[in-house]
């Protein structure tokens, strides 16, 4: 078994940070895959829930991994990787579906696509900001940001049915 072990770490050195944490950031990037299938087939409702369940999956991954000691700059990582197609691409992808289709719109859902890729690239480099022993983020968590994105649209007015989706997602990554 151990022997096993080794040699799938040394054919595939990554395996090595295969934890309980790094699976579940995975799974978000499986989950988005299957929001954009359930989108393609007129699924919306179960996609905007599957999408709550991937901003759940984000604000625990990061404390699992505290909690299991597996903290590791490759988790790091790839929690950003993943959160970048989570919360920066998939809030567009899901509001093309949702008909927000406007040049008006798409230059909308561009912008909020970049500056969440911006705030994920700057968070990279600096992390928290500190402040004597408070460390604290700098900017709107882009995983919130796709949340109030989505509040917005609502509070716009549009899509009205998927009000009660917006603020369970965005409560769930809300800190209040």
């Amino acid at each position: 078994e151990m022997n096993r072990n080794n040699i799938i770490v040394r054919m595939f050195p990554a395996f090595k940070y295969c934890n309980i944490a790094n699976m579940m950031t995975t799974l978000t990037i499986v989950l988005n895959i299957i929001i954009v299938h359930l989108l393609l087939q007129g699924n919306t409702k179960l996609a905007i829930g599957l999408f709550a369940f991937v901003a759940i999956l984000d604000v625990f991954d990061g404390k699992v991994a505290r909690w299991t000691n597996s903290t590791s700059e490759f988790g790091a990582r790839l929690d950003s990787l993943c959160d970048a197609v989570s919360f920066s691409f998939m809030p567009a992808v899901i509001a093309f579906f949702l008909g927000f289709n406007t040049p008006a719109a798409i230059a909308l859902v561009i912008i909020n696509a970049i500056a969440g890729m911006w705030r994920l690239a700057y968070f990279d480099l600096f992390g928290m900001a500190k402040e004597g022993d408070r460390e604290y983020y700098i900017g709107t968590p882009t995983t919130r940001s796709a949340s109030l994105f989505f509040v917005g649209l609502a509070i716009l007015g549009f899509y009205k049915e998927y009000i009660p989706f917006f603020f369970y997602i965005f409560f769930i990554v809300s800190p209040i």
